[in-house]
């Protein structure tokens, strides 16, 4: 059987319980290194420094724009791993049906085939 409490509890006590569960107010420092903004006892996110260690390494993305010739490459760079995600969707396997159906094509039909072939085979009647 399982636990069950003896008496009610109060919405005094029920807001008393709830109390304890608020958000605390963050302690923002600077980060002794970078001189950024950061939350205290954590990894600054502008240096990736912790403890005068680097934690992270953190990668600045230039914001120089791209030539006409990088942007035609990463162009065709899209279009053919696109085509390619879409050779290999059409490759594969499809899934069984609702029904457990598989869709046919040419390689079931030759196995059915040569099953039929075979059946009739051992199903004449052998003269002794």
């Amino acid at each position: 059987m399982a636990a069950v409490p003896k008496n009610k509890r109060s919405k005094s006590k029920r807001d008393m319980k709830r109390n304890g569960f608020k958000l605390g107010i963050l302690s923002v420092v600077e980060c002794p290194r970078c001189r950024a903004k950061k939350v205290a006892h954590r990894v600054c996110t502008a240096c990736g420094y912790y403890d005068n260690k680097e934690v992270i390494k953190i990668i600045v993305k230039s914001k120089t724009p791209l030539t006409p010739e990088e942007k035609a490459k990463a162009k065709a760079k899209s279009k053919a791993d696109a085509k390619a995600k879409a050779d290999a969707k059409a490759k594969s396997v499809p899934g069984r049906g609702r029904r457990g159906n598989l869709p046919e094509n040419k390689d079931s039909k030759e196995v059915k085939e040569t099953k039929e072939v075979k059946e009739v085979k051992e199903t004449e009647p052998v003269e002794i």
